[in-house]
């Protein structure tokens, strides 16, 4: 299911795949993380996927 379609949903248990095809402004990204990791009641794992995807917005502090 994606971020947009578990709006208002909360489940015991969350995969968030975060793809490296996903785009957008830092502010933009970050909401869609904390969206996507709030849905969990009990537990959340986030799985990025691509290189250097840790390096920038949402996972890395910008400036």
């Amino acid at each position: 299911m994606t971020i947009q379609r578990a709006k208002n949903r909360e489940f015991p248990n969350v995969i968030v795949l975060w793809p490296h095809t996903a785009t957008g402004g830092a502010e933009h990204l970050r909401r869609l993380l904390y969206n996507g990791i709030t849905r969990a009641q009990n537990h959340c794992t986030v799985i990025v996927i691509g290189q250097n995807r840790m390096n920038g917005p949402p996972f890395a502090l910008t400036e």
